[in-house]
C-alpha cells in the first residue's frame, strides 16, 4: 500500500468529487460527504506523515507506468520532504474550506462540494507529480474550478477577476507548455 499513497492522495477527492456531482443528493448529505471524503484523505495524508523516512532525502512513495515510452511521458508521482509538507497544508487547508462551507450551507452544494474535491486532488497532483507533461496536466486541471469557484461564488468584481485570471493563465500557461515540450524532446524524457 506504500507505493500507492501518493496516487490515493490525487484520486480518492477527485472520486470524492465525482459521487457529489453525480448523486442526487440534498444540501446536508452532500456537503457531509464531501467533509467525510476530506477527513479521510487527511487521514491518508497523515498515514504517509507517519510512514515516510524524512532521513532519506529519495523519492518515496512513488509509482510510475510508463505511457507512451517512445516520447517518454510516463505517469511517475512520488513525494520528497517538502512534498508531504505541501500535501498536508493542502488536505487539510481544503478540509477546512470544505466543512466551513457545509456548516454555513453554501448554494449550489453539489457542484461547490465536487468542485472543491476536485480541486484538491489537482494540487495534490501538482505538489507529487514527477513527470512535466503530468505536471501541466495536473496544473491545467486545477485551474478549472478555480475559473468557476471565483466567477461563481467570488465576491463583488468576481467578474472581472474572473476574466483577469483567464488572461493571465492562459498566456503563462502557453509559454509553460512550450518551454516544457522544448525542455522534454532536448532530454530525451518528460520524467524529472
Amino acid at each position: 500500500m506504500d507505493s500507492w499513497l501518493t496516487t490515493i492522495l490525487i484520486f480518492l477527492p477527485v472520486a470524492g468529487a465525482l459521487l457529489v456531482w453525480l448523486a442526487p443528493l440534498p444540501r446536508y448529505w452532500a456537503g457531509s460527504l464531501a467533509a467525510l471524503v476530506s477527513l479521510v484523505e487527511i487521514g491518508f495524508w497523515i498515514s504517509a506523515l507517519q510512514q515516510f523516512d524524512f532521513g532519506d532525502p529519495a523519492l518515496q512513495f512513488d509509482q510510475q507506468a510508463t505511457w507512451f515510452p517512445d516520447l517518454g511521458v510516463s505517469y511517475h508521482v512520488g513525494m520528497y520532504a517538502f512534498s508531504v509538507w505541501l500535501v498536508g497544508l493542502t488536505v487539510v487547508v481544503q478540509a477546512a474550506c470544505i466543512v466551513y462551507a457545509w456548516w454555513v450551507g453554501r448554494a449550489r452544494p453539489r457542484a461547490y462540494f465536487g468542485l472543491q474535491l476536485f480541486l484538491t486532488g489537482a494540487i495534490v497532483g501538482v505538489f507529487t507529480s514527477q513527470d512535466l507533461l503530468l505536471f501541466y496536466a495536473f496544473f491545467e486541471a486545477m485551474l478549472i474550478p478555480l475559473y468557476v469557484l471565483i466567477g461563481v461564488w467570488g465576491g463583488a468584481g468576481r467578474m472581472l477577476a474572473t476574466i483577469k485570471f483567464v488572461v493571465y493563465t492562459v498566456v503563462g500557461s502557453l509559454l509553460m507548455l512550450a518551454s516544457i515540450v522544448v525542455y522534454g524532446l532536448q532530454a530525451g524524457t518528460f520524467d524529472l
